[in-house]
């Protein structure tokens, strides 16, 4: 909820907050009665604005219904610390009328004084107006009987009932809006105990999956606890988290992230079965309950989940893989509240996930190294940018007939004072995980122009330096704009600037192409890396406004002893020229190597045969001799 003016904790979860404001007219207001938090069903009721109500008192709601006696006896009950529950009749605004249940809770200081009030209100116009005719009619009934009554003798008692009951046929018959009126009076109750139903499963399941929420799951879970304690029974907290999910939505969008929840769902409860609770804690984690068992049929359980996630999902004719990392907690020997219970848990699951993702683990007590490594990363690394720890190191990408230079590609490096240098291997996930490799792309694109440009003014051979993009920072709605930015204030020519995306960043494919396209009028160019290790489709590439394929270095390492990989690399160069691209091929690491690829038309490599990456200072160096000679750039 969004308060206005200061509200002091309401001692309430969040949960129970969520599924009140949803299904219930709230209004806060301090000792004196001044309002200082409407939620929107009470503005959507009163039909006041938030900025009306907020500072007055509930007295401009004031229908004259009610007695003075009322609102002195409510006042004196909450005033007094105690709970007030009846029935309003308020106005709104426009002059029209609706009533509220309503429940008032005072909120006590350290000395038993009210400080607040909170008023949980519930829409019951359409009942009350339904009572209101339905006892009219009752009344038109009762006077229709005492007429027929009077035009009869004075009647023994049997007779009196066997005229009473005609009479009221008759009168039913004589007034049908009354059979109506109750018909509807029926008919409301009947939806008044469905609606009562629904919020009731909306304040303890979540929306998107029907599952259990976190409320309904701790709640469980903590009744559970008790229930084990009691019996001396087994317990056991399953906490999954899906590797990754993140990227899909950054990839396809939360429509479809969605849609694959929901699927998620649906087979955990299909495996899990009558075998435990699942709830889901939110974003991409469920928990799971299981009681009565021992260790072996929990990793039974477990194995069930990873084999019914093992298959892939189908999303427009594309097929999609999606892993969880699972982390177990068993009560008591690894808590005996929900608290321990959780938090170890929750710690199994990052050992999960630090030992590859796709498996479970049990929580142990001993330290873990892997873990420890990395929480110490993830909080160095945020830090890193403002530090300067990061560098680029560039790696000449050169003719293979001639070995010229062609170009370089920006390789980021962390150099921490502490733990020295880190593979990027090691921390790019990390960055893509908290969302910090947007704002180290932002630097890598920045400090790369930089240094071109400033190579260029040296009298350096102009060629283009190529820069890793990630998925999260080329969604980015300003992303464009940015890299224009920057090769403003850097004054460097467009033409000496590539963008690398991977082939799972292009399957937004409509937004994807705008992009791209907008890239390329201000003549930067783009190429797919590490092409043919994603899911691209054939036949939209020819689509894509790309230059360039990089055949990912999987292919080359072994182009001269598997034929398989052989017959790829040499798929991915025809496909290329076919499609007027350039390839460039990573990797090569041997002189047979670049041969093959040359022989077969693929006329640019990279890789440590020509060199290694290289600081800034030793490509200065190295390439002393293309200093203030003439441009070449092809």
């Amino acid at each position: 909820m969004n308060s206005v003016l200061p509200v002091r904790d309401l001692s309430l979860t969040s949960h129970i907050l969520h599924a009140l404001n949803e299904a219930s007219i709230i209004a806060i207001t301090d000792n004196k009665g001044t309002i200082t938090f409407v939620n929107d069903m009470f503005c959507k009721i009163s039909k006041y604005d938030r900025n009306e109500l907020l500072g007055q008192n509930h007295r401009m709601l004031k229908s004259s219904y009610h007695s003075s006696d009322f609102f002195v006896h409510l006042w004196r009950t909450i005033s007094r610390g105690k709970v007030w529950r009846g029935e309003v009749k308020n106005k709104a605004k426009d002059g029209s009328f609706y009533w509220v249940h309503t429940t008032i809770v005072p909120f006590l200081d350290s000395r038993g004084k009210p400080y607040q009030y909170v008023s949980i209100r519930t829409d019951i116009t359409e009942r009350k107006c339904t009572e209101e005719l339905l006892k009219r009619s009752l009344d038109q009934l009762a006077n229709s009987n005492r007429k027929l009554l009077d035009h009869h003798h004075t009647p023994s008692q049997t007779t009196i009932h066997d005229d009473l009951g005609q009479s009221i046929d008759e009168s039913m018959a004589a007034y049908p809006e009354i059979r109506q009126l109750m018909t509807q009076f029926n008919e409301m109750n009947i939806r008044i105990n469905q609606a009562r139903k629904r919020i009731e499963h909306q304040a303890y399941h979540d929306a998107l999956t029907g599952l259990p929420n976190r409320y309904h799951i701790e709640e469980y879970l903590k009744r559970s606890i008790e229930y084990a304690k009691v019996n001396n029974s087994s317990l056991t907290l399953l906490y999954l988290d899906l590797d990754r999910f993140k990227l899909v939505n950054d990839l396809l969008g939360h429509q479809v992230g969605d849609l694959l929840l929901k699927e998620v769902a649906e087979k955990l409860s299909q495996t899990i079965c009558e075998n435990g609770m699942i709830g889901r804690q939110g974003g991409d984690e469920f928990l799971i309950v299981l009681e009565d068992m021992n260790e072996e049929e929990v990793r039974a359980i477990a194995g069930r989940i990873l084999d019914c996630l093992s298959y892939p999902f189908v999303y427009a004719g594309k097929e999609f893989f999606i892993s969880p990392s699972i982390g177990i907690s068993m009560f008591p020997k690894d808590g005996n509240d929900i608290e321990s219970m959780m938090k170890n848990a929750d710690t199994a699951m990052y050992m999960a996930k630090e030992r590859g993702k796709n498996n479970f683990q049990f929580y142990s007590s001993e330290p873990s190294s892997l873990l420890s490594r990395r929480h110490l990363l993830e909080n160095k690394l945020r830090t890193a940018l403002k530090n300067k720890e990061f560098i680029l190191n560039y790696q000449p990408q050169v003719h293979l007939n001639s070995h010229e230079l062609r170009g370089f590609e920006a390789l980021i490096r962390w150099n921490n004072p502490e733990l020295g240098l880190i593979s990027p291997e090691e921390f790019i996930p990390i960055a893509e995980e908290t969302g910090i490799i947007t704002d180290i792309g932002t630097w890598v694109l920045k400090e790369t122009c930089r240094q071109n440009k400033a190579w260029q003014e040296q009298g350096f051979v102009r060629v283009p330096v190529s820069i890793n993009v990630s998925s999260q920072q080329f969604r980015d709605p300003e992303f464009v704009w940015n890299v224009l930015n920057v090769l403003k204030e850097s004054k460097l020519h467009p033409q000496y600037l590539e963008i690398e995306l991977t082939e799972s960043t292009t399957h937004h494919f409509v937004h994807t192409v705008e992009k791209l396209q907008l890239i390329k009028q201000y003549g930067i160019k783009v190429a797919i890396d590490d092409f043919g290790t994603g899911y691209s489709s054939l036949s939209a590439l020819d689509q894509l406004p790309i230059d360039i394929l990089k055949i990912d270095r999987s292919f080359i390492k072994h182009i001269l002893t598997n034929p398989n990989k052989a017959a790829i690399a040499k798929t991915i160069i025809d496909l290329g020229h076919n499609l007027d691209f350039k390839i460039i091929a990573e990797g090569i690491e041997e002189s047979s190597q670049a041969d093959f690829l040359n022989e077969h038309q693929c006329h640019i490599g990279q890789g440590f045969l020509f060199h290694p990456p290289l600081n800034p200072t030793d490509v200065a160096r190295h390439y002393q001799h293309l200093f203030n000679e003439i441009p070449f750039f092809n």
